[in-house]
């Protein structure tokens, strides 16, 4: 998506709302199947990319705003337990390290 063509930057901006308003409904949907089946919850945010080319590092960086964005607000409303992911260990690439930063999301 990051690559995609764009016109102007309004054309751009559009392209990444739509693709915000995908992962919300998605994630919004998972994240409505836990109470169902009687299972706790927790969420992490998604830790910035290690993209060895430093401009694509930034752009991918600034991308997941908008991902943790909504993981964020759907913690939220859902009322469940999250850690903020600031950076991965370098070993192993999904493992977030102790900068996370765990709160429980507050309702409201």
């Amino acid at each position: 998506m990051l690559a995609a063509a764009s016109r102007s930057v309004a054309d751009s901006l559009k392209q990444l709302a739509d693709c915000r308003d995908q992962f919300q409904r998605e994630y919004r949907a998972m994240l409505n199947t836990f109470p169902l089946k009687g299972l706790p919850a927790a969420v992490c945010t998604i830790y910035g990319p290690r993209y060895p080319d430093p401009v694509q590092r930034r752009v991918g960086t600034a991308a997941l705003c908008i991902s943790n964005d909504c993981i964020i607000r759907q913690a939220r409303y859902h009322c469940v337990p999250i850690s903020i992911c600031m950076s991965c260990a370098a070993k192993t690439p999904i493992s977030p390290t102790r900068s996370s930063l765990p709160f429980r999301a507050a309702a409201g």
